[in-house]
């Protein structure tokens, strides 16, 4: 089978969820046999015109196609002020995304274009309201997937009065897949929908021995004997990584030897949400308080070593699927503290692989991280142990891949009758 993958998120552009559950899905189903290629459509202000590339970024063939669109000039100046984790800056922020739609002919002349000289059997899209329309045009001609990784969707088919819109927007594509159970329920198509979670290499993703881990520490200049509390989140209002920020002077005050990392801080998709997690880091550092640190965008070595030296991993989300982010830390035997949104609640069995709370509460994200920190090493430990026989047992790539491939198999079937 030959496989298109579309996506605005990919390697090594940007660092995420997404990224990852592409790469890896990709290189699994190629272990099966099957051949694969990346589509990423790039909507800047800075390209002056369009045009199309083919590069190769870890062994895959990706088709980049740069757009220039006037109307996102007006989308970010208008978001501007609403930066925050707002009902209209996420509205702001969805426009951003859909303003993908301005080119949507160009880039389903593209895709067909590919599709057809690359000889592809099918394209599973990963995004949800960037290429909508184009996808529209393609399916038309070949079977289109979706693997719905995005909270606006929940945001989305929560409110009545949108989900006419949903039926609209889905109405074109062959199968529907949701990587969390709440994401794969599906308005008006039940019958399209299949849940199937995003996966861990687990042979990548391990735990350290002790004496490593400490080791470790000392080398990346961390004292082993401090808490490291990890957050790798893409900053983007829903991931609702402000609030982690607010919890800071909570924890401090009562546990001084923690430390917070904050990896994914470079991400250039909402440039004004980022400046108020720094106003807000500012201020905390201006009051005396200088326990945190920015790691920028990581790759997968590097994001895997903080997962290995932390103590615990917290995904503070406002809205959520199940976060890759927080399976590969359970893999490398780290707890995870989340917000009880989403498909999390599937993976974070409270008490046992790590803590759920309250989203939006930096009450309650203090609190939790201060319990895991009263935990007893052993106590840590064990929490981590059961957090990767979890991700061992449910989890792993080529499950996920072997049954990518049916609900293939089945949305090709249904083209051709």
């Amino acid at each position: 089978m030959r496989i298109l993958m579309l996506s605005t998120l990919c390697f090594p552009r940007t660092m995420g969820g997404v990224e990852n559950h592409i790469y890896y899905l990709s290189k699994e189903l190629i272990e099966l046999g099957h051949y694969v290629e990346i589509f990423v459509p790039i909507l800047e202000e800075a390209y002056p015109a369009k045009s199309v590339s083919q590069k190769t970024y870890f062994g895959l063939t990706v088709h980049e196609v740069t757009l220039n669109n006037p109307v996102l000039t007006v989308i970010n100046r208008l978001r501007s002020s609403l930066a925050g984790g707002s009902q209209l800056g996420l509205l702001f922020a969805f426009l951003q995304k859909s303003s993908y739609q301005i080119a949507s002919r160009y880039v389903a002349h593209v895709l067909l274009d590919v599709m057809r000289t690359r000889r592809m059997d099918l394209l599973h899209q990963h995004d949800f309201s960037a290429n909508l329309f184009s996808t529209k045009i393609v399916s038309r001609y070949y079977p289109v997937m979706l693997t719905n990784h995005t909270g606006e969707f929940l945001h989305i088919k929560r409110r009545w009065y949108a989900r006419p819109f949903l039926k609209f927007a889905l109405n074109h594509y062959s199968r529907i897949i949701g990587p969390s159970p709440e994401l794969a329920e599906i308005p008006y198509f039940p019958h399209k929908s299949v849940f199937i979670p995003n996966g861990v290499d687990t042979e990548f993703f391990q735990p350290l021995s002790e004496e490593t881990r400490r080791k470790k520490r000392l080398d990346l200049g961390y004292n082993p004997e401090d808490f490291l509390i990890l957050c790798p989140r893409r900053w983007a209002p829903t991931k609702g990584v402000i609030y982690l920020v607010q919890a800071i002077p909570l924890v401090v005050e009562q546990m001084p030897n923690t430390m917070f990392l904050f990896a994914g801080s470079d991400y250039p998709g909402y440039p004004d949400y980022r400046k108020q997690i720094i106003g807000s880091l500012d201020k905390i550092k201006a009051g005396g308080i200088t326990n945190f640190r920015l790691l920028g965008n990581l790759g997968a070595e590097d994001l895997r070593l903080f997962y290995q030296i932390s103590d615990v991993v917290v995904i503070p989300s406002i809205l959520e699927a199940i976060s890759l982010a927080a399976l590969e830390a359970m893999a490398c035997d780290c707890p995870v503290i989340a917000t009880r949104v989403g498909g999390m609640p599937e993976i974070i069995q409270n008490g046992r692989t790590g803590l759920l709370v309250e989203a939006g509460n930096p009450e309650a994200l203090a609190q939790a991280i201060l319990k895991v920190g009263s935990f007893d090493k052993d106590r840590q430990r064990e929490m981590g142990r059961t957090a990767r026989q979890l991700v061992l047992d449910r989890y792993q790539w080529r499950k996920v891949a072997e049954a990518t491939v049916k609900v293939y198999e089945e949305a090709i079937k249904g083209k051709k009758r």
